[in-house]
């Protein structure tokens, strides 16, 4: 299950910002409705519920599973946090004082360094995207946690839901109207704020060394670029990240053994400006960077160049079918598809296998292009010695 309403943290303050991590935990630690945390889980101890609140960027939602005969107790619990949210100041410190020796071990990891990096380089200064520090902490305040709960939860208009599993309509719909149906509903008409920070627009190479007792090289290539939202974008995306991945297990780990693997993934975004992002990450060794980095750039060259291999796109093509077929048996599949037909208009299921055999070498070539042509690259590696 999925239930959700439009605005989520876009709606605040950069200045509210560090609140938001904390939000979920403070209302489950605390219980709901007359169940504290302790009965309540007792209360669910022979059920296979779980359900969470939680605000995201542009949302706020409570998501839930269950097994089938307990769909109630799910409806039930979604219709608490939702109206009846419970205190527990005590639990709330509880966890910021765990929170404070967590974070004081956290920033000596050299990962944790590299990734707070990470985020400047590529969104710059904005506390939007700032990682949670120790004397962020000082900035959490209980209460503003719980007042902005109670502003995103205090309205179902405009809220959809998606349910997806084994339950008929017919015993699910006297369950929706008893639970979701009955909720407060005033009218309010909201949406997300244009708030998030983009990804800059640079082409750069950042190069750090570290200190470690472990040589070792992290590299991260990050571009950014438009390309239409569709279903047929995305598995054009989705081809070029794995015929790259196809080409640098040939080039880069089988003829030079300079890596186990290299990872290729994608985003293809509805909000975002650009709208689409390719990473492309590996660890070499710290002292082959030099002599493996332009393979990296060079493999994306080729394919805007040349092309694919006709023996890559059949590979990729048989795989994607392959996970299809797997993919329409499970709920998550079918949750995810409706939620964005729902949620952005693009239906990611009909036709897709015509849209599938659609996609040509041709193609992928022409997003290639586009990844290069339109300059936004920011590679960020770190080499500890």
């Amino acid at each position: 299950m999925r239930f959700w309403g439009e605005g989520g943290s876009s709606l605040y303050p950069d200045s509210d910002i560090f609140n938001f991590s904390f939000v979920s935990s403070a209302i489950t630690r605390a219980g709901v409705g007359e169940f504290d945390a302790i009965t309540l889980n007792k209360a669910l101890a022979n059920k296979s519920v779980s359900v969470r609140p939680a605000i995201s960027d542009e949302t706020q939602s409570i998501n839930g599973s269950c097994s089938p005969k307990d769909i109630e107790t799910m409806m039930e619990l979604t219709y608490l946090y939702f109206t009846s949210p419970r205190e527990d100041r005590a639990a709330f410190n509880g966890e910021i004082e765990r929170m404070y020796s967590f974070y004081t071990n956290r920033e000596a990891n050299p990962q944790v360094g590299y990734n707070d990096t990470t985020r400047v380089l590529l969104y710059g200064n904005s506390l939007r995207v700032a990682p949670m520090r120790r004397e962020n902490l000082k900035q959490v305040d209980y209460e503003l946690i719980m007042q902005i709960y109670k502003e995103r939860f205090s309205d179902a208009n405009g809220f959809k839901m998606v349910i997806v599993g084994n339950i008929s309509v017919d015993e699910l719909r006297p369950l929706l109207c008893k639970y979701i149906a009955s909720l407060p509903s005033k009218g309010r008409v909201e949406s997300f704020a244009d708030t998030y920070p983009r990804v800059r627009d640079v082409e750069e190479t950042h190069l750090f060394y570290k200190e470690a007792n472990t040589p070792s090289a992290l590299v991260n290539i990050y571009y950014t670029f438009a390309r239409p939202f569709t279903p047929k974008s995305d598995l054009e995306l989705d081809f070029l990240s794995r015929v790259l991945s196809i080409a640098y297990t040939e080039s880069i780990r089988e003829e030079k053994g300079g890596t186990y693997g290299v990872s290729v993934s994608y985003n293809l975004n509805k909000h975002t400006t650009p709208n689409s992002l390719i990473k492309i990450s590996f660890r070499p060794d710290p002292s082959r960077y030099n002599e493996l980095i332009p393979l990296i750039y060079k493999e994306i060259e080729n394919i805007a160049q040349d092309g694919v291999k006709a023996t890559s796109m059949d590979k990729v093509r048989s795989y994607l079918k392959k996970s299809y077929d797997q993919n329409i048996i499970d709920n998550g599949y079918w949750e995810y598809v409706i939620y964005n037909y729902l949620r952005y208009n693009i239906d990611y299921d009909t036709d897709f296998e015509s849209v599938l055999n659609s996609v040509s070498s041709e193609d992928v070539q022409q997003t290639a292009k586009d990844m290069l042509s339109q300059h936004r690259r920011i590679e960020i590696t770190m080499i500890s010695k």
